[in-house]
């Protein structure tokens, strides 16, 4: 109950009650966003950057759109969360509260831009989650292609931009490689072609 109360001042000091809140914990489950487009892990690269300071890059791999690997370089910062490394810890493809409890996600990307329909967002309001085994990023969408907000958990404090300032952009670079049942199935099928082919010319 503590840690909900602090979490609770922390947000009214900041100002951040509203929609760019989505992405904190507020103890109740809201339904799971839909997934669409399984399939084999593409790669995708990503940019984030806010008018606080806070910018960084990094690399995805998804399946479908749910992201199941990947990394954050933060090279600036606002002061709260230390530059450096943070991996993609494992959350969703359902709402998955953090490890600390601050935050709500589910890793989901959007690769056709359209987490909010006609609003443009590669990511959701629970978004991506990195961590460093101190410290927790959470990057979420608001829809809009400058409403992104930037979020982070650690000793430095708890801080999130209330205004929803960042910019995001999403790059497939690879992708997907067809599975080895897919490539067999697709090769023999050829072959049969071929063979009937050359049995008509006979």
């Amino acid at each position: 109950m503590k840690w909900r109360i602090l979490t609770l001042a922390a947000v009214l000091i900041l100002g951040g009650v509203g929609r760019v809140s989505a992405g904190l914990y507020t103890g109740v489950a809201p339904e799971s966003p839909p997934i669409y487009d399984l399939g084999v892990d593409p790669l995708y690269t990503f940019t984030f950057s806010d008018l606080y300071g806070n910018v960084g890059s990094g690399s995805l791999f998804a399946t479908g759109n749910h992201s199941v690997a990947g990394m954050l370089t933060l090279t600036g910062t606002n002061g709260y969360a230390p530059l450096g490394v943070y991996t993609l810890l494992p959350a969703g493809p359902g709402y998955t509260v953090s490890p600390s409890g601050y935050w709500a996600v589910d890793n989901l990307i959007y690769p056709n831009n359209d987490a909010f329909g006609a609003a443009t967002s590669y990511v959701d309001n629970y978004g991506l989650l990195f961590g460093n085994g101190v410290d927790e990023i959470n990057i979420w969408g608001n829809g809009g292609a400058t409403n992104y907000t930037f979020g982070t958990s650690g000793p430095n404090g708890f801080w999130y931009d209330g205004g929803g300032t960042g910019t995001f952009t999403l790059t497939l670079v690879a992708s997907p490689v067809p599975e080895p049942a897919s490539v067999a199935v697709w090769s023999l099928l050829g072959m049969c072609i071929a063979g009937w082919s050359w049995r008509r010319k006979k």
